[in-house]
């Protein structure tokens, strides 16, 4: 048998891919020059692993993320960002919560100013907007349509890469693992983070909460050995 991943393994694919996901990035931002098909599937790729595979958001989330989420994402005090998806296959009624370093915000908007707009004027795509919804989901395929198999995306990175393929569950499954060596606290911090709490409409709680979120955040980059 193989021995267990780490949680530093999960991220394997993202450290593999990062160099050639920012060299894309670079040529839309500020250049603004038109990707290939290719290059636009790295860009998405690359993101929802960093949703799945990062904040351990399960695919549904990816799947159900809108633009008015994004639109309407908080910016915390500790210089991160958090979105509230509340839609996703778990529960209609519980809202996924996760937090976005300035980093990865960066590169969120930069795909959504720069990438996603390519990504809709595909000619496949037009007749296709108003019935599947794509111009309302943030993540769309290279037919301009909403991702709608994030997991097969996420296999898609790792086979790219020649790396073993890490799932949604087991990376969750590994994180929780690691946990054992933390705090009560800070296991219950990132317990609430893996966990789709209902959302409140207090303020108060509300910006509590967006603190919790972003200290668990930094927790899962500690056990994976990502310091910064």
């Amino acid at each position: 048998m193989s021995p267990e991943k780490s949680p530093e393994d999960c991220w394997a694919v993202l450290r593999a891919a990062k160099n050639d996901f920012l060299a894309v990035l670079g040529k839309v931002y500020p250049e603004e020059m038109p990707l290939e098909c290719a290059e636009c599937c790295l860009v998405l790729y690359y993101l929802e692993a960093t949703v799945i595979l990062k904040h351990l958001q399960p695919p549904g989330v990816v799947e159900h993320m809108t633009v008015q989420e994004w639109m309407t994402r908080s910016t915390s005090e500790a210089d991160h960002t958090v979105i509230v998806v509340k839609e996703h296959k778990t529960s209609a009624q519980q809202a996924a919560t996760f937090a976005l370093s300035s980093e990865e915000e960066t590169w969120f908007d930069i795909y959504f100013t720069q990438v996603r707009p390519q990504l809709l004027s595909s000619k496949r795509s037009r007749t296709t907007l108003d019935d599947l919804g794509g111009d309302k989901r943030f993540f769309v395929s290279t037919a301009g349509r909403p991702a709608f198999n994030a997991s097969n995306d996420l296999n898609r990175l790792h086979q790219k890469y020649k790396l073993d393929p890490v799932t949604y569950q087991t990376a969750r499954r590994i994180f929780e693992t690691a946990t054992k060596d933390l705090t009560d606290q800070e296991k219950s911090l990132v317990a609430d983070y893996l966990t789709h709490s209902t959302a409140t409409a207090d303020e108060h709680y509300r910006m509590k909460q967006s603190r919790n979120v972003v200290l668990a955040s930094k927790l899962l980059k500690k056990l994976a050995g990502d310091s910064r």
